[in-house]
């Protein structure tokens, strides 16, 4: 009888630290996963507002410039 008791409980912790190690494991993916999604939104971002950035001043110095252009011309 006491052996059973001892191989219940054995078997129970065993359990019960699997359970804890796996929900452990898929926590931390989680967060991985979340923090890697944050870190490629803030990347899309910053290009995009590069490329924004870089679009208006490549328009305001062909505007300048045809400006200039007719105003010699």
């Amino acid at each position: 009888m006491v052996v059973v008791v001892v191989v219940v409980v054995v078997v129970v912790v065993v359990v019960v630290v699997v359970v804890v190690v796996v929900v452990v494991v898929v926590v931390v993916v989680v967060v991985v996963v979340v923090v890697v999604v944050v870190v490629v939104v803030v990347v899309v971002v910053v290009v995009v507002v590069v490329v924004v950035v870089v679009v208006v001043v490549v328009v305001v110095v062909v505007v300048v410039v045809v400006v200039v252009v007719v105003v010699v011309v």
